[in-house]
């Protein structure tokens, strides 16, 4: 969802997903579970992370993150 919402955000003859995944790439790291992202934020691994609310609201994590919204990504990607 993430991907299909920055997708859609061009920027002359890129996109804000292709920005991501190139920065991720060369400085970052990509987890299959959004749950491995949490983790990894809490522990200290990573600086950032993209994860659910549902997922920073449980209880393991929802002391230790942060949460800021991305309005970017606050849309229904399917729109």
């Amino acid at each position: 969802m993430t991907r299909k919402a920055l997708e859609k955000i061009t920027i002359g003859d890129t996109n804000r997903w292709q920005q991501l995944e190139q920065h991720v790439t060369a400085k970052g790291v990509f987890k299959p579970t959004v749950n491995d992202v949490a983790s990894d934020v809490k522990l200290g691994s990573v600086d950032a992370g993209i994860v659910w609310d549902a997922t920073a609201s449980m209880p393991g994590f929802r002391d230790q993150l942060q949460v800021v919204e991305v309005p970017e990504l606050e849309t229904d990607p399917d729109r």
